[in-house]
């Protein structure tokens, strides 16, 4: 699968993530878990966008963004065994979401 059609995968699978998540409460990792990704992805972004740090902001902004990836995988963790507990016919578009998030080498 090519990159673009790749991330147009990912962000079909979280569209319909959101969308059952306005329906359903039954997790309650997942929004941490999205939070968290958008976080880390900006702070990579700012990171790697050239912009001028000094050495000390660079150094606290990675280590903030290794603070955040802790809590990811923590809160990764709780979301695999939240989906354990929900009635099989809930399980699908949250199984779904739990690949994207292993693609993604979130564990």
């Amino acid at each position: 699968m090519s990159k673009s059609a790749l991330g147009s995968h990912k962000t079909g699978i979280l569209s319909e993530f959101a969308r059952y998540k306005t329906m359903s409460d039954d997790i309650s990792s997942e929004e941490e878990i999205l939070e968290l990704t958008q976080y880390i992805r900006k702070g990579i972004d700012e990171l790697s966008s050239g912009k001028k740090l000094s050495a000390e902001a660079r150094s606290e902004k990675i280590s903030t963004l290794s603070d955040k990836l802790s809590r990811l995988r923590s809160a990764y963790q709780s979301f695999k065994l939240e989906i354990t507990d929900l009635p099989r016919d809930r399980r699908a578009v949250y199984e779904q979401v739990l690949v994207l998030f292993e693609n993604l080498n979130v564990s």
